[in-house]
């Protein structure tokens, strides 16, 4: 560093000469007019939050209806409240206001109040019909329609609402079924397969649902308090019960004596069933039934309880059934089922078993006349010590 180094260089520009600038606050009303200023008589309470249109004609205050456009026509606010210039606030009918008690009385008030505080009846009227609290009977009529409308539409949402959600878990309902279906019948221990746990969980249905449920019954069964259970296996090879109540047991003991005459089951009780002429008075007898079925031979069973005399009548339905019974030979008609129309035996000399519907003319001629020769060997049998019925004195 050498002298020259240290030599000072030419001064800076000098700064410019600042200004003071006042801080005070303007005054109100320098920058923003008051709305209100031509008008300040007016109370608080009326004055209008909605800025004034500023379209040609009247118009609703919160949506900008004109007047006479669509079914909108303009009201006057029922509160009272006005703009600035001094004209009233309107609503169309969609967005007319309700006033509450405190302002329809304020307004109508007011409107006795106004000018030289005097009022006649007709302003007075139209004072509360503007504020709101007059009605006439189509106006009344046409709110409470449109309130029973309304509800009625809020109803036919909610009932939608319900019936959707009453679909939904029937569908849940269902596809539970199906899955309980598809394992009802199968041992603990059973493999399903995948895809038809899962259609039936889809569809709510499975492939097995057209087809019946085959059970073979184990040769069990148990009888407690009313209700009997038939022990049964499923063509899977799961235990399954059928249980049948009430009246329904003889019901269904009815129908399969119909067609199939069971064999007397064997009971517990040796004696059962027995011909032996057991003492009544013994009280061991006690429920017993003493049963004689005619013709059937044999003396009377001795039966310990009802489903044992029901079962020795079957038995005995089935030994009658067994007897011989009279069939024509040509059409095969029994004394039960008789030919259409009804029919009659024929006797005859060969005492073959024909019936009328059957039998030619002469057979039937020949048949009277041996009944007519039978009757009257009847009557002479039965009538004994007549001198003028010769050979039975």
């Amino acid at each position: 560093m050498d002298a020259s180094s240290q030599t000072p260089g030419p001064m800076p520009p000098e700064l410019p000469t600042l200004t003071a600038v006042s801080l005070a606050v303007e005054p109100s009303g320098t920058r923003f007019a008051d709305p209100w200023a031509a008008n300040p008589d007016v109370p608080f309470g009326q004055r209008s939050p909605f800025p004034e249109p500023v379209s040609v004609g009247p118009q609703c205050a919160k949506c900008g209806a004109l007047a006479g456009a669509a079914e909108a026509a303009l009201r006057p606010d029922p509160a009272g409240r006005r703009y600035p210039s001094g004209a009233q606030v309107l609503f169309c009918t969609a967005c007319y206001p309700t006033a509450t008690v405190q302002e329809a009385a304020a307004a109508v008030l007011d409107a006795a109040m106004g000018g030289d505080g005097s009022a006649t009846s007709t302003e007075l009227a139209n004072a509360e019909r503007t504020a709101g609290i007059l009605f006439d009977a189509e106006s009344v009529e046409a709110a409470v329609s449109a309130a029973v409308a309304q509800a009625h539409a809020e109803d036919r949402v909610e009932l939608a609402e319900l019936h959707n959600e009453l679909a939904a878990i029937a569908g849940d309902h269902r596809r539970v079924l199906a899955i309980q279906r598809l394992c009802e019948g199968h041992r603990g221990d059973d493999l399903l397969m995948v895809a038809a746990i899962a259609t039936a969980a889809e569809c709510g249905s499975t492939a097995l649902d057209g087809l019946p449920m085959t059970l073979t019954w184990n040769g069990c069964l148990s009888v407690d308090e009313g209700k009997a259970t038939i022990e049964c296996t499923s063509s899977y090879g799961g235990l399954a019960e059928l249980v049948v109540t009430g009246a329904d047991r003889h019901s269904l003991a009815t129908l399969l004596g119909a067609d199939v005459h069971a064999v007397r089951r064997e009971c517990k009780d040796k004696a059962c069933g027995t011909v032996e002429d057991l003492d009544a008075s013994d009280p061991a007898l006690v429920g017993w039934t003493r049963v004689e079925v005619a013709g059937v031979e044999g003396e009377p069973r001795w039966y310990c309880s009802a489903y044992c005399v029901t079962a020795g009548l079957a038995q005995a339905a089935e030994e009658l059934g067994q007897a011989e019974v009279a069939r024509c030979v040509l059409c095969g008609c029994t004394e039960e089922r008789a030919c259409p129309g009804g029919c009659m035996w024929v006797p005859n000399a060969a005492g073959i078993d024909i019936c009328t519907g059957c039998a030619t003319v002469d057979e039937v001629m020949a048949g009277v006349a041996i009944m007519a020769a039978a009757e009257m060997r009847t009557n002479i049998d039965e009538t004994p010590g007549d001198p003028s019925v010769g050979g039975h004195a």
